[in-house]
């Protein structure tokens, strides 16, 4: 078994945030201003500082992710017999 199915079977899904949208957003406008041919001047500067913003945020949702999976971690782990049992 996998850690990853191990994580998502034993403990849950952690969703996508906000911030790992955005970071992905980033990563796919500073990939595409470095693919295109682009001759003006200032577009190498402009395709540094995206990247840059990219990296940080990659940087941090990974740490995000990290203190969302150890919190998830520490939360009981559903069993067949607790799941969907509602208590009042």
């Amino acid at each position: 078994m996998t850690l990853l199915r191990f994580w998502v079977i034993e403990h849950g899904v952690i969703p996508a945030s906000r911030g790992g949208k955005l970071k992905t957003l980033a990563q796919t406008v500073a990939i595409a201003m470095y693919l295109a041919d682009v001759p003006l001047p200032w577009w190498s500067t402009v395709s540094a500082v995206v990247m840059g913003i990219a990296l940080v945020l990659t940087v941090a949702t990974g740490l995000d992710y990290v203190v969302r999976a150890i919190r998830l971690r520490r939360q009981p782990v559903p069993t067949r017999s607790n799941l969907g049992v509602h208590r009042g």
